[in-house]
């Protein structure tokens, strides 16, 4: 299990030719928040591109291989945004109570499923009692302007 921004930065390998192609910029969360959608690349020649998980081989801990890399598409996301819309979303539960906000998406590297959310509520909390991980299985709406938990929602402290 891994963190979306352990990614970022990692370089994108051509698994037929073993060619570093690029590096990885963000990852995409599926509208499902079920599985990721894939990654956006930066490659050699600075250009950005969306790769879908379908071209990804392995999600591996020092570097991405992928397959079908011509098929990739050229992305309209700026270079100096992040694609990511995650970061920062509020979290409120059912019975309206904030949690903070989402700081980051953790994947599971064998087959790029959402495990869960990174909750933030502050650096200075975060550095006293750490930041929190909600299950994705709670999620209710991942809405356009804050993600809603069931109340019941397995939150653990990250260590």
């Amino acid at each position: 299990m891994r963190k979306g921004r352990e990614f970022r930065n990692k370089p994108v390998i051509d698994e037929a030719s073993g060619k570093v192609l690029g590096y990885v910029k963000d990852v995409k969360p599926g509208q499902d928040n079920i599985r990721i959608e894939g990654l956006y690349a930066t490659t050699l020649a600075n250009e950005l591109l969306f790769i879908p998980m379908e071209n990804i081989s392995s999600l591996g801990r020092d570097a991405v291989l992928v397959k079908d890399w011509f098929f990739s598409e050229k992305s309209d996301e700026g270079l100096n945004q992040s694609p990511n819309e995650l970061t920062g979303a509020p979290v409120i539960t059912l019975s309206g109570q904030s949690l903070g906000a989402i700081e980051d998406i953790v994947i599971e590297e064998k087959d790029g499923s959402i495990i869960g959310y990174e909750i933030t509520d502050g650096h200075l909390k975060d550095l006293l009692v750490g930041r929190r991980i909600v299950s994705s299985g709670f999620v209710l709406t991942y809405g356009e302007d804050a993600v809603i938990l069931l109340d019941n929602g397995s939150i653990k402290q990250e260590d």
